[in-house]
């Protein structure tokens, strides 16, 4: 995570927060442990079964994913496959561009 994320997430909320980076794999119980998931990348976002499942769950029961294109590309391929993966679990309407 960005220092400067991981700085504004320790002042200004009352996130427990853990400053040792921890890699959780997404098909793994263990993100269920994590109120703030961090998803980064520049690649294909294409979650297998498990990961999907955790996902969906991780979300519906409260959990808060940030997710950055490291390109800063609304339209690369990050985005977009991340937005489609969005919509097939949640609906179309899921995500709003802010």
């Amino acid at each position: 995570m960005p220092a400067n994320l991981l700085h504004s997430l320790i002042q200004y909320t009352t996130v427990l927060v853990d400053e040792r980076e921890r890699v959780v794999p997404l098909a793994s119980t263990a993100v269920f442990d994590t109120p703030f998931c961090y998803l980064a990348g520049h690649k294909l976002v294409q979650f297998n079964r498990a990961e999907r499942d955790h996902f969906a769950r991780y979300v519906r029961n409260g959990g808060f994913v940030f997710a950055d294109d490291c390109n800063h590309d609304i339209d690369g391929l990050f985005a977009r496959s991340f937005e489609a993966q969005m919509a097939e679990l949640f609906g179309p309407a899921a995500l709003v561009r802010l």
